[in-house]
């Protein structure tokens, strides 16, 4: 939240592609997903651990009642509607249930005298 604001950022957010090379699973706990839910329309995640830890993440995406779109496991050859593929690392995809969220800005007054873009 403190990037969100001290950025400027939208209150609403179209897509979040996150590729943190196993950090992923302490990333996106209960606390971290619940304020996705209220802010993202679409995560998008590199997948780089073993299979369990893989099932817990997209399980909290789902206990919050994302809609799972692709889960690819990292190194191992899949069936897509696009045909079969070979990943390394691995893919996951989720759509916020919540998808007609906003593009409204969170109302957070910015410093005395800055101005976006300067």
């Amino acid at each position: 939240r403190d990037l969100l604001v001290q950025y400027d950022m939208p209150c609403r957010i179209d897509m979040l592609d996150v590729d943190i090379q196993g950090a992923e699973y302490n990333l996106f706990d209960n606390h971290t997903v619940s304020l996705l839910t209220r802010r993202v329309r679409r995560v998008h995640v590199g997948l780089h651990g073993i299979w369990d830890q893989n099932d817990r993440l997209v399980e909290t995406f789902k206990a919050h009642g994302w809609q799972v779109l692709h889960v690819y496991y990292p190194q191992a050859h899949h069936r897509t509607p696009w045909g079969r593929i070979a990943v390394g690392d691995g893919i996951a995809s989720f759509l916020n249930p919540l998808s007609q969220l906003g593009a409204t800005r969170c109302g957070v007054p910015r410093a005395h005298g800055s101005r976006r873009g300067s």
